[in-house]
């Protein structure tokens, strides 16, 4: 990119340049001494002219063109960079949740492994650690079910383009 802005920068001169000459000559009458450029010759520099503002002129297309897609593959990027930060942030969600419901479950099994050395254990206990490994369950299947969603996210754009193309 810093090359074609360098390019553009040198032809821009060299056409302000050109124009200044071209125009200097133009008004001033050439002195006794110097003979008049010959009419080939101040045709030829016209030509060029005209060449060097094409040629700027479509570099400037070239560089119009690069920055839109510029533009867009940025934005593209950004939208892409927030979807994949709201999916981290859920996933991380869903990793806070399975970490507490499993210090829950841990917790609950080992009072029910102190209960059942001590004597047999009370009802509400055996209750509380199956509700627990039912959390831990249910968490477990969520963080499952978050990352296949996020895997078919990611795949759905792939199988529609092949079915496309």
């Amino acid at each position: 990119m810093t090359d074609i802005a360098a390019i553009e920068a040198r032809l821009g001169a060299a056409l302000e340049r050109i124009s200044a000459a071209a125009e200097r000559a133009r008004r001033a009458s050439p002195p006794a001494d110097i003979p008049a450029p010959a009419p080939d010759e101040a045709e030829a520099l016209r030509a060029e002219l005209a060449a060097e503002k094409a040629a700027h002129g479509q570099l400037a297309e070239r560089i119009k063109a690069i920055r839109a897609k510029q533009d867009e593959t940025v934005a593209m990027l950004e939208a892409r960079v927030g979807k994949l930060q709201a999916r981290a942030d859920a996933l991380s969600a869903d990793v806070d949740r399975l970490t507490r419901v499993n210090a829950a479950l841990r917790a609950a099994a080992r009072q029910l492994r102190e209960a059942v050395a001590e004597a047999a254990p009370r009802a509400e206990l055996v209750d509380q650690v199956m509700a627990a490994e039912l959390d831990a369950t249910r968490a477990a299947q969520s963080a499952d079910r978050a990352e296949l969603d996020a895997i078919l996210r990611e795949l759905t754009p792939l199988i529609e383009e092949k079915a496309d193309g």
